[in-house]
């Protein structure tokens, strides 16, 4: 009644909080608002009427939900993810239906054959103090001592980097978070301790895992030489199945997963054991690419050239070595042949 002006202001005049009972029915509970224009409900510094549209609003009850991954109440949760022996995966944690808070301390424990790599925090609560040294438990902390008011910020709060070792097993590797209500870990604004439900995560290795490339076996064979010197050339020709790998074979990419392993390189070791010529030679020698019953496999041959007739009977080791990649991890995979020329001459 005061007033020297219209007031032309604009924005939110009031809010309104209703309780919802208890066994709500499903739908929505409209809200609406009215005055009389012909009554002179709303006037302005001239005492004119002034027109409104009205627009109503309303209360949309939902049914419970029955999926037990929605939160309910105030939670914090880890993340499930699947991965593969050799993989490195991201593991996130989130808040949700934060109810306020300024201060959180959080204690991460994890499965003791994973590494945690890393830990980023996505800075949706402020003041984060974590740990500076990854250890198992590894210790996270919020504390924003110059909070003028809650956070109630909901969603990823850190992504925690995890790498599944080499040959892990098919399973399930926890991870787990704790923090202690009574020793007032997670407090609010008014230094009360917050109430949240937990809900652990992990990783799930994945039972189908990558196959790698395998030695099959090998077979034996003597080159004829033209020279009459008594002496042959020994040749192992080993086959080797592709399973989950590929090659890059006369400039083409070459296998039945060019999603998986990559053949790097095949070495051969191969030493004899005594006599003449005595000594460690590595080779490698793609020899042809073949496919038998939808088994693609390839063999390659390696050559033990001009045995003397004085080592005829003895033994040659040859041990071949397989080197793939995946992601940019390295594997090895290594088994041991022998043989002798003498055994090829009576076996032909």
């Amino acid at each position: 009644q005061t007033a020297l002006q219209d007031c032309t202001a604009y924005g939110t005049i009031a809010k309104l909080t209703f309780q919802i009972p208890d066994g709500a029915e499903a739908g929505e509970y409209p809200i609406n608002i009215s005055y009389d224009y012909d009554n002179y409900d709303i006037v302005n510094f001239n005492s004119e009427p002034v027109l409104f549209n009205m627009v109503s609003g309303s209360v949309n009850v939902s049914s419970p939900s029955t999926d037990p991954t929605v939160p309910v109440g105030p939670t914090i949760s880890v993340g499930s993810v699947t991965g593969q022996a050799g993989d490195t995966v991201t593991v996130d944690i989130d808040i949700a239906n934060n109810p306020g808070i300024v201060m959180m301390t959080l204690t991460l424990d994890y499965d003791s054959r994973l590494t945690l790599l890393s830990v980023e925090d996505t800075n949706l609560i402020p003041g984060k103090m974590h740990s500076t040294t990854i250890t198992n438990p590894y210790v996270l902390v919020w504390m924003n001592q110059t909070a003028l008011q809650d956070c109630t910020a909901n969603g990823t709060i850190a992504k925690l980097t995890f790498q599944i070792p080499n040959g892990a097993e098919a399973g399930e590797y926890s991870i787990n978070i704790s923090y202690d209500y009574d020793n007032y870990d997670i407090v609010n604004f008014d230094s009360e301790p917050v109430l949240f439900s937990l809900v652990s995560g992990g990783i799930t290795v994945d039972s189908n895992q990558l196959t790698a490339p395998v030695v099959l076996g090998y077979h034996l064979e003597l080159r004829n030489r033209a020279e009459t010197d008594g002496k042959a050339d020994l040749r192992f020709v080993f086959k080797v199945e592709f399973n989950d790998s590929y090659i890059k074979f006369n400039g083409t990419l070459t296998g039945p997963n060019q999603n998986g392993y990559q053949i790097q390189k095949i070495e051969v070791s191969i030493q004899a054991e005594g006599g003449e010529n005595v000594g460690v030679v590595k080779v490698r020698n793609l020899w042809d690419m073949k496919s038998e019953a939808e088994t693609p496999y390839f063999l390659f041959t390696v050559v033990v050239s001009a045995i003397p007739q004085a080592n005829y009977g003895n033994v040659i080791n040859a041990v071949p070595e397989i080197t793939y990649q995946y992601d940019g991890l390295i594997d090895v995979s290594t088994c041991s042949y022998s043989g002798s020329v003498q055994g090829v001459a009576n076996s032909n």
